[in-house]
């Protein structure tokens, strides 16, 4: 949490933020196991309650964790399309909070015991289990790998060159559960999903980031990284100003301009195709930028090609 920021300064829970569409709803009836639809915002109302007060990201109070960004991001169909080749391979979900998109990639069809989350703070994913009412006996959570970690800490996840994209043999059975840090992931994985994550960082942390992933991606043709972040209001990166009351004031924020040369510096320009746009968030966030723009979203992916 920055520095200068209080939790007795966080914007208040404001419930009327909760908007869920038809496919939302059906997702999370199903999972959650309730049908009764305001039963179900109760439920959610409490578990968000409780993560609020664990860490106020702007994403919980605004109940972004629920919008199903890795199925909507029009990369989606062509990532689900490696398993036909490469059935064992590997899928990790960074940032994963309650881990609703790394619960909707298993419901897409993605082998739960290829899956992997991680983020870092270890009490979201807790919760998670409590806001999908997952017991001891629930098999897609108990084949999913959860790693807690700090993605810019070199211990748990080092950076690598990203290794020349080619065509190799489909990846051989990994047993995930002995996967201690991203680190040993190198070179390894087909799909890297971010949703919510590079705008919390500063410049250089991304620029990091990003060479970090780079080196955790499989070097088959159609290996994807791909996410959401906030994007910037110019044709430009730039570092934007938000209300007061949120945990991150001052984002580095990136057109689809400067994300494509980000990733085309770190790949080369030659190895990947990266694609950004511009979006409206479907509802409103519940924040305003400082100059009073409503903050929008950059919808991206980095695939190998």
């Amino acid at each position: 949490m920055p520095r200068d920021f209080h939790l007795d300064d966080r914007l208040a829970l404001d419930q009327g933020l909760l908007h869920l569409d038809s496919e939302q709803l059906a997702f999370l009836q199903k999972t959650i196991g309730i049908q009764d639809e305001d039963a179900l915002r109760e439920h959610i109302f409490s578990v968000q309650a409780e993560a609020y007060d664990v860490f106020p990201y702007s994403s919980i109070r605004s109940f972004t964790f629920l919008g199903l960004g890795i199925s909507r991001n029009p990369a989606w169909p062509e990532i689900l399309r490696i398993l036909h080749t490469r059935p064992n391979a590997l899928l990790l979900d960074v940032g994963c909070c309650f881990g609703t998109d790394t619960r909707k990639a298993v419901s897409d069809g993605w082998p739960a015991r290829s899956v992997i989350a991680t983020d870092i703070i270890a009490e979201f994913w807790d919760l998670g289990r409590k806001l999908f009412r997952a017991d001891s006996g629930d098999e897609v959570v108990e084949d999913i790998r959860y790693i807690q970690g700090d993605i810019l800490d070199s211990s748990y996840l080092a950076t690598a060159p990203p290794a020349p994209t080619h065509e190799c043999s489909a990846q051989t059975d990994v047993d995930t559960r002995k996967i201690t840090t991203l680190t040993e992931l190198q070179h390894g994985v087909s799909a890297i999903h971010l949703s919510a994550i590079f705008h919390l960082f500063p410049e250089s942390a991304q620029v990091y980031l990003a060479r970090a992933l780079a080196g955790l991606l499989a070097p088959h043709r159609g290996a994807c990284i791909f996410g959401w972040s906030v994007a910037s209001t110019s044709s430009q990166a730039e570092l934007v100003c938000v209300q007061s009351g949120v945990s991150h004031p001052r984002l580095w924020l990136h057109s689809p301009g400067s994300w494509k040369d980000l990733w085309e510096d770190v790949f080369g320009e030659t190895q990947v195709e990266v694609r950004a746009e511009v979006r409206d968030f479907e509802n409103d966030v519940g924040v305003l930028l400082e100059n009073g723009d409503r903050p929008r979203m950059l919808v991206w992916s980095v695939t190998r090609i």
